[in-house]
């Protein structure tokens, strides 16, 4: 049986969050240089909260694997 969400969400440790941070603050820096002043805020949101979220569900499926 696959363990519940909250379970998955015990293995997220502050480490591996600063990772996906500092990749996300990466990708937001490349933002910073390809937008306009008109779009940089909402592009760098976008940026950072895509990349958390792909991230975050990278980790969830290699943790669905293990648990198969």
């Amino acid at each position: 049986m696959i363990g519940k969400f909250d379970d998955f969400l015990k293995t997220v440790t502050p480490e591996v969050l600063e990772q996906i941070l500092n990749d996300a603050n990466l990708k937001a820096a490349q933002a910073r240089e390809d937008s306009s002043r008109l779009t940089l805020w909402g592009n760098q949101v976008g940026v950072v909260s895509f990349t958390f979220s792909l991230e975050l569900l990278r980790l969830y499926h290699k943790w669905i694997e293990q648990q198969l």
